[in-house]
């Protein structure tokens, strides 16, 4: 199997939690290149920024949406799929 290796500098990447040596996962999907690097405790513990942000925008929004009425539901199954799923 041939390998290619590309070396790109980490300034390039700022705000990426990464440390030397460190193993990560990725593959290609919709035409982009996804990474995932894990977090170590330390690092997850920084996040708490987003983590309250995200809270916040639960407790606004949680319970505010409104269904579509059945008949434009039953036209699209994936919309009723998804409803059924998720709203109910």
């Amino acid at each position: 199997m041939t390998t290619i290796t590309l070396d790109y500098p980490l300034t390039s990447l700022p705000g990426l939690p990464v440390q030397e040596g460190q193993r990560f996962q990725g593959y290609i999907r919709g035409g982009k290149l996804h990474v995932t690097i894990p977090a170590t405790a330390s690092e997850a513990t920084l996040s708490g920024d987003k983590r309250l942000a995200a809270e916040r925008f639960v407790s606004k929004w949680a319970g505010k949406g409104k269904l579509l009425p059945q008949n434009e539901m039953e036209a699209d199954p994936r919309l009723a799929h998804l409803t059924v799923k998720h709203l109910r």
